[in-house]
């Protein structure tokens, strides 16, 4: 506990002090705690390394966890617009409807809708903070950077025909805790989607997670944005199969601008893509192509 290398406490000076004796009972949970999550991160660091070597492909059967057969979708009975709403939106999806446009079942703020590259149908988005007491969608509904990511990705795909020409591409919302997990120093990440791209005999697949990272104390040491590097040394290297690469990307719905402010002027856009972090502020018009296409490298 004398080497404070690995640990940062935020505590008033004052709580330090040795007087009252009653502190020492404080320190002592204090140093439990971290010694508890010290031997957390140690363990799960040497069982992430012994899993690596274990790892295999398989064919993602339809009976797989990341398959949704249907949604839940519980609301409060005195808002009977939503509770017509989902029904209609239940019967266009039982009819196999045209979901080309989004089915808003409350203005823009909850809307079902499709993307022809998702292996199923349909995708539904719904603002949580507005809906939160009374609306609850099972499994949880897509939130607006996920959404924004498909529909980005939606739009790239139709006005960009020629780039798919050799090319199969398939997107598939990766279910948390019951889907494609890593195992990381602190916990599992259950990245939002996975994206093939296969062309011949060989697929190319990576994990997507839009998320924040505004709240990221080490961004650049965090386990989520390393996966790109840990998931070619320590998951790829040791495949039995030659014809599969993996990648992993962060799509951060943070802005870039927001990230200077927090941290430093002296870091670049280019410092974020070559850790395969990219914008969906700044990066608006651009981020999908660079995604698939350094989504390919071997």
């Amino acid at each position: 506990m004398k080497n404070d290398e690995w640990y940062d406490i935020s505590i008033p000076e004052a709580d330090l002090e040795i007087s009252p004796f009653h502190r020492v009972f404080m320190w002592e949970e204090m140093v439990i705690a971290l010694l508890k999550l010290y031997t957390e991160k140690f363990y799960l660091s040497i069982k992430n390394k012994f899993l690596a070597r274990h790892i295999e492909v398989a064919t993602l059967e339809e009976d797989h966890q990341n398959f949704i057969e249907e949604y839940v979708v519980q609301v409060e009975e005195n808002e009977t617009d939503i509770i017509r709403n989902v029904l209609k939106f239940k019967e266009q999806v039982k009819d196999d409807g045209n979901l080309e446009l989004d089915f808003e079942i409350k203005n823009k703020s909850f809307t079902g809708f499709d993307n022809e590259s998702h292996l199923y149908y349909p995708l539904v988005y719904m603002h949580d903070k507005i809906f939160k007491e009374t609306v609850k969608v099972y499994p949880v509904q897509l939130n607006e950077g996920e959404r924004d990511f498909v529909k980005d990705l939606k739009q790239y795909y139709k006005s960009n025909k020629e780039y798919f020409a050799d090319k199969k591409v398939y997107l598939l919302r990766n279910q948390s805790k019951t889907g494609i997990g890593f195992l990381t120093e602190t916990k599992n990440f259950y990245p939002d989607f996975m994206l093939w791209q296969v062309i011949g005999d060989k697929q190319y697949i990576s994990f997507i997670d839009p998320k924040g990272i505004y709240m990221l104390k080490d961004v650049w040491n965090h386990p989520k944005i390393l996966l790109h590097e840990t998931i070619k040394t320590e998951f790829q290297a040791k495949l039995d199969d030659k014809k599969t690469f993996l990648n992993s990307f962060i799509i951060s719905n943070t802005s870039f601008k927001d990230m200077q402010y927090r941290r430093s002027h002296d870091e670049t856009i280019d410092m974020y893509h070559d850790a395969n972090v990219y914008f969906q502020d700044e990066d608006k018009n651009t981020y999908i192509e660079k995604v698939l296409k350094k989504g390919l490298i071997e």
